[in-house]
Formats: structure tokens, sequence, C-alpha cells
């Protein structure tokens, strides 16, 4: 394993975010319009609108699963125990984690960083 540090700050990573969220808003609701249409689509993305609490509870539940999805991929690819994952929130930065406690390997990293988005992003167009 290599001893070279490619991490970033959670403000750069935050400000890579922003950058990224429209186009990968476009890559996620385009097979979901494919699908289901644009006045299906328009509907669906309305309840939200009209149910704040709904909104509200499945972000929740989102983020939990989002975070579950890499802690448990990590420690399946990682060959890693459940204590060696750690949850939590940055609250300062409002901003909730997953963290192997252990170094993984760059396939198993990868694995767990992509996870989620494939995982959640499938039930999304479903």
């Amino acid at each position: 394993m290599s001893d070279n540090d490619y991490s970033m700050s959670l403000g750069k990573a935050n400000l890579v975010s922003l950058l990224l969220f429209a186009p990968i808003s476009g890559l996620i609701l385009a097979p979901y319009i494919m699908v289901w249409g644009w006045d299906k689509t328009g509907s669906d993305l309305l309840v939200f609108y009209e149910d704040p609490l709904l909104f509200f509870l499945l972000m929740i539940f989102g983020i939990v699963a989002h975070e579950l999805i890499h802690g448990l991929t990590w420690m399946i690819a990682g060959n890693r125990s459940w204590n060696a994952i750690k949850f939590g929130v940055n609250w300062k930065a409002l901003a909730p984690y997953a963290h192997c406690r252990k170094p993984l390997g760059v396939s198993a990293y990868r694995s767990g960083a992509a996870m989620p988005g494939l995982v959640l992003g499938f039930f999304l167009i479903w």
C-alpha cells in the first residue's frame, strides 16, 4: 500500500460536490424520466414540496442508508470488522460520515465510495 495521502479537506469536498450537483442530478433524472416520463417525474418531485415531513423523513433515511452502505461495503471489500468502521456527524459542517479506522486498499475504498450511489440510485429509478 502507498504512503501517499490523497485525501482532501471537507471544504474542498463540499465545493467539488456543489460543482458536480447539476450534472449528477441530470444523470440520475434522465433514466427516471425515460422510464416514467415527464408528467410522472414532475408529480413525483412535487410530493416533496407538498409534504415537507415526508421529505425530511426520506432525507434522514437516505443519509443513514448512504453512510451504512459505505461502512458495510468497506467492511466486506476491505475484510474489516464492524468495529473498524466509525460513523458520526461533523456538526460544524453538518456532514455525516462513515470512516474506516484502518487503512483500506484502493479497490475496497473505491467500492465503498461508489456503492451508495449505485444502490440508492438503482432504487430511485424503480
